[in-house]
């Protein structure tokens, strides 16, 4: 096994080098060369971090494989080539831009590749594999390690330009994630190197829930989550671009503690109702019970409190009820409840053991809001999901709900009741 895994780091490497020279050798005036120019990428950052691109081609790398004897089984498994019906091979990556994926170790463990044509399907990254798992790996983390140390901070964004862009500026603590959301494997490798931590993502819808989701995955690390709002449909790559490496330092300066920053986020359309108020505390305290340090829950609480305009007690006397874990409420009670008689009976299961406990406080917002649920479904945000079942679950309670909206909380209720037994939610 540990000599299949140094073969695939090998080949990856070698397929590596076949891309990048293929784009250095591209003359000046070819389209490609200018449109890398005009997205920022100087001959150094191309040199520094290999990147590669595919010709229009069929067989380009596949040849290259041939030639040098490697095994088309394990291409195959590393996603580089697939298996026709009527034999043969033909390459995955064509007219792509290429994005080589190194462990932090610095081992050639997959590619993103980026279409330069009209593909739709604009990145394309290599398939889960023993040798790479993107909810555990940050694109450029193998070049940028030594910057978070010495700085004592990284940035986390969310694609490989944005990644590009502020290390061309000399802003080096950087990583990126690989379109996923950030899950607890990153939380435990970004301590490694620091506990602080800068969330930088899109300003876009999708965006904002990905830093939402980030809050409960990096407390439970014990680290220290902050966010930088990126103005609406701007990225850190148009920012920086725009504005600037002096002003977007400015910016970065105006970074919140995203646990505040989440919080506060639940104030749209608040009247200061008394239900409105244990509605936000139910929403929160969860997250609050993942704060270990307890002089900074203790500053968390008293915001709380000033905030709802209520006393600390009120608020303490709330987190000690509730269990460290994140326990979506919903899904727990219908557990224990006989099941409703309806029309609709439940034909599968969803099985929600293995899912990240992010994405299950996630579930647990969309059975108790339907603004959530609409939210989710609405703009297109269950692809940032990991887990399949979880995407099946909202997918099956949106499909309901569409049906019969008049009558909310009997359809999640429902809904839940398709959760095994087996997998309640700790």
């Amino acid at each position: 096994k540990k000599h299949k895994k140094q073969t695939m780091v090998r080949l990856n490497a070698f397929a590596a080098e076949v891309m990048h020279k293929d784009l250095i050798q591209l003359t000046a005036d070819d389209r490609r060369r200018q449109y890398l120019a005009k997205r920022g990428l100087t001959p150094e950052i191309i040199k520094t971090f290999k990147i590669g691109i595919t010709p229009d081609s069929w067989d380009h790398l596949y040849n290259y494989l041939v030639r040098n004897h490697w095994p088309l089984n394990v291409a195959t498994e590393l996603g580089l080539v697939k298996k026709k019906d009527s034999g043969g091979y033909y390459d995955i990556y064509r007219n792509r831009l290429m994005f080589p994926i190194y462990s932090h170790l610095g081992d050639c463990i997959g590619f993103g590749g980026r279409t330069l044509g009209d593909d739709k399907a604009k990145y394309i990254n290599s398939p889960e594999s023993e040798l790479f798992h993107k909810g555990q790996i940050f694109y450029g983390l193998n070049e940028t390690a030594k910057y978070i140390r010495s700085q004592d901070q990284v940035i986390v964004v969310e694609g490989y330009m944005d990644f590009l862009a502020l290390y061309a500026e000399g802003i080096k603590n950087v990583v990126a994630v690989l379109g996923t959301a950030l899950t607890p494997q990153h939380a435990k490798l970004l301590k490694r190197y620091t506990k602080n931590v800068l969330v930088l993502f899109d300003g876009d819808a999708s965006g904002k829930l990905a830093a939402e989701r980030s809050l409960s995955v990096l407390l439970a690390e014990d680290l220290l989550p902050r966010i930088v709002v990126i103005p609406q449909g701007k990225d850190p790559d148009d920012f920086i671009k725009s504005k600037g490496k002096d002003e977007f330092l400015q910016f970065m300066n105006t970074s919140q503690d995203l646990f505040l920053h989440v919080f506060h986020q639940q104030f749209k359309n608040y009247s200061g109702q008394p239900s409105e108020k244990v509605k936000i505390l139910k929403y929160i305290a969860p997250i609050l019970k993942l704060v270990n340090d307890r002089t900074l829950q203790r500053l968390y609480v008293e915001e709380i409190a000033d905030t709802l305009q209520q006393n600390v007690k009120w608020v303490y006397d709330y987190l000690n009820s509730q269990p460290r874990e994140i326990k979506p409420g919903p899904i727990n009670r219908v557990l224990t409840q006989e099941p409703s008689k309806s029309v609709y009976t439940p034909k599968s299961h969803f099985n929600l053991s293995r899912v990240p406990r992010a994405e299950l406080y996630l579930v647990n917002m969309a059975l108790m809001k339907e603004s959530y649920l609409k939210k989710l479904t609405e703009e297109d945000l269950l692809k940032q999901f990991s887990s399949q079942q979880v995407k099946n679950f909202i997918e099956k309670l949106s499909e309901l709900y569409r049906q019969k909206s008049n009558d909310f909380d009997k359809l999640t209720a429902l809904v839940a009741s398709e959760v095994e037994p087996s997998s309640a939610i700790t």
